[in-house]
């Protein structure tokens, strides 16, 4: 069986319109119930994603920095793995000048880069 090794440059190749050695696999997300049955493990840090996506054949490794971005009403699900807050289904967050006046929007000074720190060590 011939496993695949990342490559970061084919995805990029392929990314910019170029023709790679291979179709490169591409996510925006997987479900962390899918990572644990996949590890055969918990996921409880940047290094254990990390594995997945390696041992997924994946290119890249999907981060982001996180940001609270103090939106009233979201609703947290706790059944899965990871917390993840889901946006009510009614009016909009902002739908009038006042609570645009009134909202609180975060500052980059509040935007968490960490993990991007994290991921070159």
């Amino acid at each position: 069986m011939h496993i695949m090794r990342p490559d970061i440059d084919q995805l990029v190749k392929t990314l910019f319109g170029g023709k790679g050695n291979y179709i490169p696999l591409l996510e925006l997300g997987i479900h962390p119930e899918i990572k644990r049955q996949f590890l055969g493990r918990e996921i409880y840090s940047l290094s254990d994603d990390v594995d997945f996506w390696h041992q997924a054949g994946y290119d890249y490794i999907k981060i982001q920095p996180k940001a609270d971005f103090h939106v009233p009403g979201y609703i947290a699900d706790e059944s899965i793995t990871n917390s993840i807050k889901w946006a009510p289904q009614s009016n909009g967050t902002i739908t009038c000048w006042e609570e645009f006046e009134k909202f609180k929007f975060t500052t980059p000074q509040e935007i968490d880069f960490s993990s991007f720190e994290l991921i070159r060590e």
